[in-house]
């Protein structure tokens, strides 16, 4: 999948109470990492019940 500027745009005003923290396959919480359903217009003629997740997280330095 593409992200496009709607998209992005969406991501970006996103509010706060719509970030869930992502959690890992063993249960725990992902470290600085969230989740959240974005909704509306932006799903415009996208196939009935198809959902659209997205993940937001800090950069991680690169191993050395």
């Amino acid at each position: 999948m593409t992200v496009t500027e709607a998209i992005h745009e969406h991501v970006l005003q996103a509010p706060v109470s719509a970030w869930t923290p992502a959690v890992e396959t063993d249960g725990e919480a992902r470290d600085w990492a969230w989740v959240a359903e974005l909704t509306g217009k932006l799903l415009d003629g996208w196939p009935k019940g198809m959902r659209l997740i997205v993940r937001r997280e800090r950069p991680t330095p690169a191993p050395s």
